[in-house]
């Protein structure tokens, strides 16, 4: 049956309101308990008094339908839309206010008690709420009952008032209360206000809407008790008062929060979140803020349980501020999300708990945790703290702290798998374990009440230590200590090691200049026992100024029960170095290293091996000698048989290739270099009746040197003059003035693997006179010869500097070269008409006279030289058609005690 509002009026049950308005327990302006569905419009109620009801609707299939209604409860335990023991009410664009500041207990919406299988239920959309008394709450859901929210906005701003408030569960059908809200605004003024309150079972869905506190105490969502449990989904909770809390569970209760944002402005003893006593929260992809000095992030007491996954952001950015807190036990985790502590002084995470029994943990797996203090402080009791794919990092420097705790009051244990620390730790009953990756930035230091410091275990990981450090126990698996990573101004860094075991590797930098007493260090020292086998990598150090003498202690050990074996040489300025035991220390040290000799005639001190940065440079001396040597040559090798030629002038053409190799010169033994070069000529004979040639040449010449361990390029730009007299008699003279200019690089890889370059560039001079007499053995032109040659050539070449990329300053010496060579050809010439072929053979003695020259590796100087002797063999043929074109090959071996050398030499001269 339907009743429209005139017909409610004038029938039968407007006397039963009446009635019940009369008595003291249930007064109403409209009280339905017919069974029937009512429509009520644009209408205003106002209740009756003290626990009164302005719309009250009772009894399973009673329902009211009001749209756009007024609902006014004013007084004392008394309710706006009062649906109970089953009944319905269902508001459309309605007002429900209760502006009395001094009526407490006031439930503007209130759904209360069950009945057989049937809820009290409240539906509310497009519906505005507002109480001002103490305790009067916008919506209740109690002892089973049912409120559906859509689309509305409700308002508190008494004390202890709640926007929403749902507790108990149904007599009958045991649901437990629920407010399902959707697109709602709830904003509370009063202090110990609630946007939502659930107790004693109660359950809220709460869907895209906002929540606004902004008295003292207050808080955005809290349960409280078993079974209660609030679903936040996609909204946005404000707290603004001091002491205020976004979301608190209590007492084995439960809160889950997927999206939306949790912001506390408030100052005093804030936080985010807060679970207690066994409850559980959940976030899910929320942002959490807590701005004012002192705040908390997540809050844990005894015994909670926060989970912050899939993307949430936990920060607090006030001063002296926590972003994670357990207090007497409880667990934290963090997932897929960040935790950031940004205010001065503030920490990642504050443990106190009263005894060592109780523990805290915090389990942090794809995140991040960044604190502007430390990223762990433990006051009291112990903590676990896992890391599994974590990046924690303090801005002060410290991940955490246990320094100055009496022994007994704090511990921590913590295990790190694939994740990333920075900072120190501090502290004596402190246990880090690394694995799987981790890589830790940082130092460690013992604790000056106990003398003892922390235990490490590093698997499979790396510690990269930032300055001096000391461990009780350092146990290495497959793992490197990297102690290269000394911050800005700390100098060297020692570690000191009670009891190393393990296999594992260390990381040392040096400065091993000096007498033995100035030069320094990183050291491992071992105090009381080690174990194991070890690796040490000592960095290289191209700008170190050392001289191949120098000897450093690196590790020092108390047994020399472990082992340390260097992964490669190392190189220090321009020398490479070693490690090597010496008693229950390990040294590193140059092949050029004195050590006193036992031997009453020791033999001769050995010299220290040069690295192969210094090989490359130094080699540019044989670079420049050798090319300067290729392109010189002979007569023969530059225009053929001049003899051949037309009685004005030449223009000539030569090509020529080959390769230096065997270089023998002491440390830069072993170079070789394959060339190729190219020179363009011309020349003006002074007379028919003189036989002499005036002429220019230039050329370029282009190498490609090959170090120990790498290679290079180099190019040779030249011009020159030559004057050659060819007397009829089978008398030559040649002369030669040529001026170059070289430019070398490099690249080569030192003795760990590490890319280096450099390059230079230098002038050279030179001047040569050959000569030469033709004894035919029958008709000249025509039959064999014998051509006795001397040749005599200056060179100078400027010094040069070098600068690699690794720091090495190399100098390179200017030097003189003196070389004579006498030799002869046996050939055998012939005509044919106007063209002539000559075909020869020819050997020779070739002697450097001086060559001496040296080189300096950051200012410590090396002897090097160019002087000997080497024989030249070669194969050639000249051949000129008409008196005008002519065609020249030869081919070369040289052989000596400092280089070999292989050559094709060929050209075209044409004669006019």
């Amino acid at each position: 049956m339907k009743i429209t509002n005139n017909a409610l009026i004038n029938s039968s049950i407007c006397t039963t309101a009446l009635f019940l308005f009369s008595t003291t327990a249930y007064a109403a302006s409209i009280n339905l308990v017919d069974g029937q569905e009512h429509y009520l419009n644009n209408e205003t109620y106002t209740d009756g008094g003290q626990g009164s009801g302005a719309l009250r609707v009772f009894g399973q299939g009673t329902t009211a339908i009001g749209d756009s209604l007024t609902l006014l409860p004013t007084s004392y335990s008394s309710g706006g839309a009062y649906a109970g023991s089953g009944g319905k009410i269902v508001l459309t664009n309605s007002t429900v206010t209760s502006d009395n500041a001094n009526d407490s207990f006031v439930y503007a919406l209130w759904a209360r008690w069950d009945n057989g299988n049937a809820q009290s239920t409240i539906e509310a959309a497009q519906t505005t709420v507002t109480t001002a008394g103490s305790s009067s709450h916008a919506a209740v859901a109690q002892s089973g009952g049912y409120i559906a929210l859509r689309d509305s906005h409700l308002t508190t701003s008494g004390s202890g008032a709640a926007g929403i408030f749902s507790t108990g569960s149904g007599t009958y059908t045991g649901l437990p209360s629920l407010v399902d809200a959707d697109n709602v605004t709830i904003e509370t003024t009063g202090s110990l206000g609630f946007g939502a309150q659930l107790t004693d079972g109660g359950r809220l869905t709460f869907r895209q809407g906002e929540i606004k506190t902004q008295g003292q105490q207050g808080v955005g969502v809290m349960t409280y008790g078993a079974g209660s449990e609030a679903r936040v989904i996609d909204s946005n909770i404000t707290t603004s008062g001091e002491d205020s809390v976004g979301i608190a569970a209590q007492l084995n209760s439960a809160i889950t929060m997927t999206g939306g944002k949790i912001e506390i402005q408030g100052g005093g003893a804030t936080a985010i979140a807060l679970a207690k006593t066994g409850s559980t929260i959940r976030l899910s992809a929320v942002d959490g803020l807590a701005s004012r000095d002192a705040a908390v992030g997540l809050s844990v007491l005894t015994g909670g349980t926060m989970t912050a996954s899939d993307g949430s952001r936990i920060r607090v950015t006030g001063v002296g501020s926590t972003a994670l807190s357990v207090k007497n036990g409880g667990d934290i985790t963090i997932r897929s999300s960040a935790v950031e502590a940004l205010g001065q002084g503030s920490v990642g995470l504050s443990v106190k708990n009263d005894d060592m029994t109780t523990q805290a943990q915090l389990t942090l797996t794809d995140s991040t945790l960044r604190a502007e203090k430390a990223a762990f402080e433990i006051e009291s009791g112990n903590a676990k703290l896992s890391l599994n794919n974590a990046s924690v990092e303090a801005q002060s420097g410290i991940i955490l702290d246990l320094e100055g705790k009496a022994p007994g009051t704090a511990s921590a244990v913590i295990d790190s798998a694939a994740s990333r620390l920075s900072g120190d730790i501090r502290g004596a009953s402190l246990d880090l374990n690394m694995s799987s990756g981790s890589v830790w930035a940082g130092s460690a230091h013992g604790d000056s009440i106990s003398g003892r410091s922390p235990n490490v275990v590093i698997s499979d990981s790396r510690w990269n230590l930032t300055g001096s450090s000391g461990l009780d126990k350092l146990t290495l698996n497959n793992s490197t200590v990297d102690l290269s990573h000394a911050q800005s101004g700390s100098g060297y860094s020692t570690l000191s090691v009670a009891h190393l075991s393990g296999n594992g590797s260390f990381v040392l930098r040096t400065d091993i200049v000096g007498d033995g007493i100035n030069n320094a260090g990183d050291r491992l020292v071992v105090t009381e026992t080690s174990a194991g086998n070890h690796l040490l990598t000592i960095t290289n150090r191209g700008s170190l100024a050392t001289t191949g003498n120098e000897v450093l202690t690196v590790v020092e050990t108390a047994d020399g029960a472990a082992s340390f074996t260097s992964t490669s040489q190392v190189e220090l300025g321009g020398y490479l170095y070693d490690v090597r035991k010496n008693g229950n220390s390990w040294e590193l040290y140059s092949s050029g290293a004195y050590i006193p000799p036992t031997d009453p005639t020791p033999e001769e001190k050995p010299k220290p091996p040069v690295t192969t940065t210094a090989d490359a440079g130094g080699n540019y001396l044989n670079v420049g000698y050798l090319l300067n040597y290729a392109e010189t040559q002979t007569l023969m090798q530059r225009m053929g048989d001049l003899r051949q030629s037309g009685e004005r002038g030449n223009a000539w053409m030569r090509g020529f290739g080959g390769k230096f190799d065997a270089f023998a010169s002491g440390k830069l033994s072993g170079f070789d270099m394959t060339y190729s070069g190219t020179q363009l000529g011309f020349d003006k004979r002074v007379s028919a009746e003189t036989p002499l040639y005036i002429g220019t040449f230039m050329g370029l010449t282009r190498g490609s040197p090959d170090y120990r361990s790498g290679d290079g390029t180099v190019q040779s730009h030249h011009v020159g003059l030559y004057a050659t007299y060819m007397a009829d008699s089978g008398f030559y003279i040649d002369g030669i003035a040529k001026l170059s200019r070289l430019k070398n690089s490099f690249s080569v890889m030192d003795s760990q693997s590490n890319k280096v370059s450099g390059s230079g560039s230098s002038t050279g001079a030179s001047a040569s006179v050959e000569v030469g007499q033709r004894l035919s053995l029958s008709l000249p032109g025509n039959g064999f010869y014998i051509e006795p040659q001397a040749q005599f050539t200056y060179g100078h070449q400027t010094a040069a500097h070098i600068n690699a990329s690794n720091g090495l300053r190399i100098r390179l010496g200017s030097y003189e070269s003196m070389i004579g060579r006498v030799g002869t050809l046996f050939g055998y010439e012939t005509a044919v008409g106007n063209s002539k072929v000559d075909v020869y053979l020819k050997t020779g003695l070739v002697r450097e006279f001086d060559g001496n020259t040296a080189y300096r590796l950051n200012g410590s100087r090396e002897a090097h030289g160019f002087k000997g002797n080497w024989w030249n063999n070669g194969l050639g043929v000249s051949a000129s058609i008409n008196d005008a074109h002519a065609l020249y090959v030869e081919v070369d071996s040289s052989t000596g005690n400092r280089f070999d050398q292989r050559q094709v030499n060929g050209g075209y001269r044409f004669s006019f």
